[in-house]
């Protein structure tokens, strides 16, 4: 079986422990200045979080190879109805062995 490179993101959560003042300025300081805050080395996924970036990065980084049109539709930022989104999901979940596997020939054929 292939393997590929697919570009994600997520969100997660944790606490930071802030010198201040008060809770006010502790608030603040993290809020106001979240670029510079250490994440923590304690923390969770928040579940559902994990999406796909976009279709063009993960093309670009599995040179050769063309996300069919059906799967297009579940990258983020992708303009999409609620059904195109679920029926493509259900694509997702019946892929098997094989995937990801396309030739060239077989995109140009899917594009036409």
């Amino acid at each position: 079986m292939a393997k590929f490179k697919i570009p994600i993101e997520w969100r997660c959560y944790g606490e930071v422990e802030v010198e201040a003042k008060n809770l006010d300025e502790a608030f603040d300081e993290v809020n106001l200045n979240s670029d510079e805050v250490i994440l923590p080395k304690d923390w969770s996924l928040v579940e559902g979080s994990v999406t796909v970036m976009n279709v063009r990065e993960t093309e670009e980084l599995n040179p050769g190879h063309k996300l069919s049109k059906k799967l297009r539709g579940v990258i983020v930022g992708a303009q999409t109805t609620e059904q195109e989104e679920r029926e493509a999901r259900r694509h997702l979940e019946g892929l098997g062995e094989g995937y990801g596997e396309e030739t060239e020939e077989e995109i140009d054929e899917d594009e036409n």
